[in-house]
C-alpha cells in the first residue's frame, strides 16, 4: 500500500490480523531480541493503520457535516434516498433545483 493511500476493508481486517499475530508470538517468545523484533513490528503497523484510520475519520466528519449543513449537502441525501427509492434514476431536475433552492433560502 502507498502513503497517503487510504486502506481497502481487506487491508484494514489484514493489517488488524497482523497485528494480533504478532502480539500473540511476542507473548510466547522467550528470546528477548525476538520478542521485542515482533512488539516493534506490531507497533509501526499499529501506528501506521492509525494514521490512515485517522485521515479517513476527517474525511468521514468532514463530509457528515457538509451533508448536515449545506445545500449540496441537502441535495446529496434528497438524491440518495431517491436513488435508493428508484435506484436507475434518482431525482428529476425539476426536483433537485426545488431541494437546492429550499436549501438555500
Amino acid at each position: 500500500m502507498q502513503s497517503g493511500e487510504k486502506p481497502s476493508v481487506e487491508q484494514s481486517a489484514t493489517a488488524v490480523e497482523l497485528i494480533r499475530g504478532l502480539a500473540r508470538e511476542a507473548s510466547v517468545e522467550t528470546k528477548p531480541e525476538l520478542k521485542e523484533a515482533k512488539l516493534q513490528q506490531a507497533g509501526e503497523l499499529a501506528s501506521n493503520m492509525a494514521v490512515r484510520a485517522t485521515e479517513a475519520g476527517q474525511f468521514n466528519q468532514y463530509f457528515a457535516t457538509l451533508v448536515k449543513e449545506s445545500p449540496e449537502g441537502a441535495l446529496y441525501y434528497a438524491e440518495r434516498a431517491a436513488r435508493r427509492k428508484t435506484p436507475d434514476t434518482g431525482l428529476t431536475a425539476d426536483l433537485r433545483k426545488q431541494v437546492f433552492e429550499s436549501a438555500v433560502k
